[in-house]
């Protein structure tokens, strides 16, 4: 027993030397290292593990040899107990503080410096600071975003997406993020930029959930200064672009016109504006282009930028080829090549190619029956010289089914209210007309 109590002492005395050789203040962090100065400057703290008290009053801020401000000094003394170990712990901080604000130029270096002897440890007056001197430079943006999806992921459906910031940020308003596909802006959906303690936030709210076409490279974007940081609105955010791939596994819909002009206007000599009508809200993409081909697409004729019309509740591209003659044996198609049109809410999606011959006999005559006739009355739609076992479909431009039947008799009319409709015979979209009571 005696032999462990001169253990225990050994060891005590050894730990006690030790303590007595620390002759120097030890430095812990300056709020500077915590977060940049995003903000107008009205205290820098330097903290350490030590209590302190002080010897002097001030601290000056120079750039370059230049002095452009002095801070006054306090001590801030801290005692506290970690509840994990039943320990206590103690730090004291200088507190640099400015009458005014500082806000100082964005990109600009500047030095904090307190002299040598201004402050030393509580009730030992001996063990003082070196002189402090810490450098800074005012950011010039907001720095590295991030995300909670890493950049090059695949992504299948997503609700929102939000970018983050190491500050605070905010932003004039409502503004817009940009989403590409394949390199293309797509859409524009708008955001605020927010704030989270320390953390700023542009919540990108996709409204419903939009699902991303598998295999197509997303992309979006928060555009350069639409955020900045809240107490510096002069320090604002690079562009920030998240790429990501789609990976939604079903099939998306496809963009289809609903009618085209040609159906009930055939040009024989001469090629001017064509029509095709569409149910779904879309929009043109960066390089719209509609083409005029040879019947047997060896030879383009004629490339056309078109336009786009909302009309009672219809999208319509035009088309205008100028009065292009017509001459060739051959035939013509007109071509709507890929991409040429995007949807304009909802999934992302292009339209396919789509192709329509000029000059096809569309309707009645491909019955080979002189007899067969359509016409519209009075509230109906007529159709006479109806073949035998034809199928007869009468839908209004917004797609609703009005009527579907394979008629036992040659003639029949279809009541139905004033408006636009589209009418098939058999397996022949036979043309578009319209009704009023």
């Amino acid at each position: 027993m005696q032999h462990k109590r001169s253990y225990i002492l050994i060891a005590l005395i050894t730990l006690s030397s030790s303590y007595l050789l620390a002759t120097e203040l030890t430095f812990k962090q300056c709020s500077l290292d915590i977060r940049a100065a995003y903000w107008p400057l009205r205290q820098i703290d330097f903290t350490y593990q030590e209590l302190l008290s002080l010897n002097d009053s001030t601290a000056k801020v120079y750039k370059g040899d230049e002095v452009i401000a002095e801070g006054k000094l306090a001590i801030n003394n801290y005692h506290g107990h970690d509840s994990s170990n039943a320990s206590t712990t103690q730090q004291g901080t200088v507190e640099v503080m400015f009458d005014e604000a500082l806000v100082l130029p964005k990109g600009e270096t500047f030095t904090v410096v307190i002299d040598e002897g201004t402050f030393y440890k509580e009730g030992e007056p001996d063990i003082d600071n070196d002189e402090v001197r810490y450098s800074f430079t005012i950011p010039t943006d907001l720095g590295e975003f991030h995300t909670d999806i890493v950049d090059g992921s695949t992504l299948a459906s997503e609700n929102q997406i939000t970018f983050y910031w190491g500050t605070e940020t905010e932003s004039d308003g409502e503004q817009m993020a940009i989403l590409y596909r394949e390199g293309e802006a797509v859409r524009v959906i708008p955001f605020h930029a927010t704030w989270d303690w320390d953390l700023g936030q542009a919540h990108v709210d996709f409204g419903d959930k939009m699902n991303f076409e598998k295999g197509v490279n997303f992309a979006l974007e928060i555009p350069e200064g639409t955020i900045y940081a809240m107490y510096r609105p002069d320090i604002t955010n690079k562009k920030a672009v998240l790429h990501f791939v789609g990976g939604y596994e079903e099939p998306l819909p496809s963009i289809n016109y609903v009618w085209c002009s040609l159906f009930d206007n055939h040009p024989a000599d001469v090629l001017g504006e064509v029509a095709f009508y569409y149910n779904q809200a879309v929009m043109l993409s960066c390089d719209p282009k509609v083409q005029l081909w040879y019947g047997d697409n060896s030879e383009m004729v004629k490339e056309v930028m078109p336009t786009l019309t909302e009309e009672d509740g219809q999208w319509v591209l035009k088309a205008d080829f100028e009065g292009t003659p017509l001459t060739s044996d051959k035939g013509y198609t007109i071509v709507i090549p890929d991409g040429t049109l995007i949807s304009a809410n909802g999934d992302v999606v292009i339209n396919s190619r789509r192709t329509v011959n000029v000059g096809d006999a569309t309707g009645i005559s491909q019955f080979g029956n002189d007899a067969l006739s359509v016409r519209t009355t009075k509230g109906g739609i007529s159709v006479m010289g109806l073949p035998s076992k034809t199928n007869v479909t009468v839908c209004s431009l917004d797609g609703k089914l009005v009527y579907n039947e394979t008629p036992n008799v040659a003639n029949v009319t279809v009541p139905v209210n004033n408006g636009f409709y589209i009418i098939k015979i058999g397996n022949v979209l036979s043309r578009k007309v319209h009704v009023e009571k």
